[in-house]
């Protein structure tokens, strides 16, 4: 129930009984940030137009829900697609149906990086929703700070953070010494390879 965590929730697609499970971020009073791959079952890509059932629900005290909402809207996307999928372009900003979340907080999107720099030597974390047990889909966690370990030119990034499965969509969280945190990236896939990194995308 502590900022920034509370304004963490998940985000479900229902489409012909599939059912998928991520993350998502409050950026506005009725707005989640996720990522675009999240929502491919309920949402038609040629035509844009929400063809299944998206919700966004918000977590409060461990496994209670605090509420949730049907999506309405894609407000804004980025240039991901089911067959060229570009990393730096797998974000959505979807609409829910109330404000009623607001009163979690709102998380600021960071829309510039300083420099490659900057972001190599920050503390980032990645709270996100598990997706493998019930238990585990409905408790937020965070692991350990990470940091980014390689910069790409496409505006991604890879980095060290605990993540699971279930993430997808997660902000990358850069909280400064005052406390206050920014979005900084968001979680769309793990690329192991013999290692813990995961691959995120900024959402800038």
């Amino acid at each position: 129930s502590r900022a920034p965590y509370r304004s963490v929730m998940r985000s479900m697609t229902t489409a012909n009984s599939d059912t998928g499970r991520c993350t998502g971020t409050l950026v506005g009073p009725d707005l989640v940030l996720t990522a675009q791959h999240c929502i491919l079952r309920a949402f038609d890509l040629v035509s844009e137009r929400i063809t299944g059932r998206i919700v966004a629900e918000a977590m409060a005290r461990g496994v209670f829900y605090a509420g949730s909402l049907n999506v309405v809207q894609v407000v804004a996307r980025g240039a991901w697609t089911a067959e060229a999928r570009p990393s730096s372009g797998d974000w959505v900003v979807l609409r829910v149906a109330s404000t009623r979340f607001a009163r979690y907080g709102v998380l600021e999107v960071r829309d510039e990086i300083l420099d490659d720099h900057d972001l190599l030597s920050a503390d980032l974390q990645v709270p996100g929703f598990g997706a493998s047990s019930l238990l585990e889909e409905r408790i937020l966690s965070v692991g350990e700070p990470g940091s980014a370990r390689r910069v790409f030119a496409s505006g991604s990034f890879h980095h060290d953070c605990d993540t699971t499965r279930g993430s997808s969509g997660a902000p990358v969280l850069r909280c400064a010494a005052d406390g206050l945190c920014r979005i900084v990236g968001i979680s769309v896939g793990g690329f192991r390879h013999g290692s813990d990194t995961s691959l995120v995308v900024l959402a800038g």
